[in-house]
């Protein structure tokens, strides 16, 4: 499942707004429409997965169902290489 990164800024009384390029993005290539589920991200590595409530051309805006943190902090290596001996 894509997850659509936003602002947290864009986060704000239990609402996630969401407004232009990310907006034509969904609306008019990915066609999502109100009832729908995605799944959106932030700087701070934390996911929502919102349900769209209110979709017009200027805005889409849906409540957070689930909040996720991250799995692994960010002082902690994605991959491991072996020591040269």
């Amino acid at each position: 499942m894509p997850v659509f990164f936003i602002q947290s800024t864009r986060i704000s009384n239990q609402t996630v707004t969401i407004d232009d390029p990310l907006l034509s993005h969904l609306s008019k290539s990915l066609r999502i429409r109100e009832g729908e589920k995605i799944w959106v991200g932030d700087e701070h590595r934390v996911r929502y997965h919102v349900r769209v409530d209110h979709l017009d051309s200027n805005s889409l805006q849906a409540p957070p169902s689930l909040k996720r943190w991250p799995v692994l902090p960010r002082h902690q290596p994605r991959l491991s290489w072996p020591k040269p001996s």
